[in-house]
């Protein structure tokens, strides 16, 4: 009689398979839901927004300066949504003041600091009075 072949792989050599799959799976897991990665995504989003306003703005103002008389462009003003499309994304986050963009109070601390870097300053609130008399 002949011997007959062993076909097909042996129970250890599966199991080592299965163990480093296991291993591959979860450092690639962890590689993924690095939240660093994605916040360092999100911040270069938000940085190319900003520049990508900052250029729509500059636009603005070149067109407005050559289409006025005078040489004044103040009727660019307020909230950068309602002037510039580009900043759409971020309602109350830009404002626009004498033809520069400034950050506005509401934006968050990170926003702000990222803004910083990019050269765009912070528009203060500024103190309100508060009037009241006393009857007496």
């Amino acid at each position: 009689m002949g011997k007959k072949q062993k076909t097909g792989m042996s129970l250890i050599v599966l199991t080592i398979t299965i163990i480093v799959m296991i291993i591959l799976a979860g450092a690639i897991i962890l590689t993924l839901n690095n939240s660093s990665v994605m916040d360092r995504a999100r911040e270069a989003k938000f940085k190319n927004d900003i520049r990508s306003i900052q250029e729509e703005l500059s636009l603005r103002l070149f067109d407005e300066l050559a289409d006025s008389e005078n040489g004044n462009i103040s009727n660019i003003n307020g909230p950068a949504e309602q002037n510039l499309s580009s900043a759409e994304k971020y309602p109350g986050i830009f404002i626009i003041e004498n033809g520069k963009l400034l950050i506005s109070s509401e934006a968050s601390d990170k926003q702000k600091e990222i803004a910083k870097d990019l050269g765009i300053g912070e528009k203060k609130e500024e103190a309100r009075l508060i009037n009241f008399t006393i009857d007496g």
